[in-house]
């Protein structure tokens, strides 16, 4: 969710700003090419300014699912019910992630999946 407030955060600002300027400058563009523009214009800064949010989502997702038996010094919980579940060696929440990430791969880790 947090990542979506980010995207939408800056994707609407900048599409209103560029749909103006694309309609009121040089190019005076109409209907649905003054649309396509604004929006790629709009979401290819708001889909690389929200990669890291996205490197970390997936490695928490990733860690959460992976059996505590397949990982380098990790613990497992055993609940209530019997049932095991394994926790990152690591631990912690995003912040603990994201710091796992910049350690492992430095910034350039927080862009995994994005053109190099």
């Amino acid at each position: 969710a947090a990542r979506d407030s980010l995207f939408s955060a800056i994707l609407f600002p900048v599409y209103a700003s560029a749909r103006t300027m694309l309609a009121e400058g040089d190019m005076h563009m109409t209907g649905a090419l003054l649309s396509l523009t604004a929006g790629m214009l709009a979401a290819a800064p708001a889909a690389y300014l929200t990669t890291p949010a996205d490197v970390v989502k997936t490695r928490l997702q990733e860690e959460r699912e992976e059996p505590a038996d397949l990982r380098d010094g990790a613990a497992a919980v055993v609940g209530a019910n019997g049932a095991t579940r394994g926790l990152a060696s690591g631990g912690g929440g995003p912040l603990a992630a994201g710091r796992r990430v910049l350690s492992e791969g430095g910034v350039a880790g927080l862009f995994a999946g994005g053109p190099e």
